[in-house]
């Protein structure tokens, strides 16, 4: 399994052979892939050591990196993707820790705060969310029909 990596512009590069404009797996060590997605070497091995201890990746050798199973799931080609529910989870979760002071102090969930009855009717008002919400769904209902 190889670490897939994006440039800055969205183009797919694989350090190796220059890029191609089709999707690379990548694996490799941390300046390598520095180098082809246009980010601080330093950043990006703390990231990946990171990711490492949640076993989206994992330490291949001394200084290399490559997607577990786990994190291969989090490609949207994947035969097993979940990517749309991560960034929807990630999204919702992001929302409801920034106010979580607030939310113990007062006893309103992260919705109330907003001005909203429920979860539900605050993801209501944006079509992209609900967007993101159906193909999150699809992506869960898809992963449980498997197993």
């Amino acid at each position: 399994m190889r670490l897939r990596v994006k440039a800055a512009g969205g183009r797919p590069v694989d350090p190796d052979d220059g890029g191609d404009a089709r999707s690379h797996a990548l694996s490799g060590r941390p300046d390598q892939l520095a180098r082809a997605t246009g980010t601080d070497r330093d950043a990006l091995e703390r990231l990946l050591t990171a990711l490492s201890t949640v076993g989206l990746c994992a330490r291949t050798g001394s200084d290399s990196y490559a997607l577990t199973e786990l994190g291969a799931a989090l490609d949207g080609a994947a035969d097993q993707s979940f990517k749309a529910w991560a960034i929807f989870e990630g999204e919702m979760l992001a929302k409801s820790w920034s106010g979580m002071l607030e939310t113990i102090v007062t006893g309103r969930t992260a919705a109330q705060l907003q001005g909203f009855d429920n979860s539900f009717e605050m993801m209501s008002r944006s079509p992209a969310t609900i967007g993101l919400f159906n193909a999150a769904t699809a992506d869960l209902t898809r992963l449980a029909g498997n197993a």
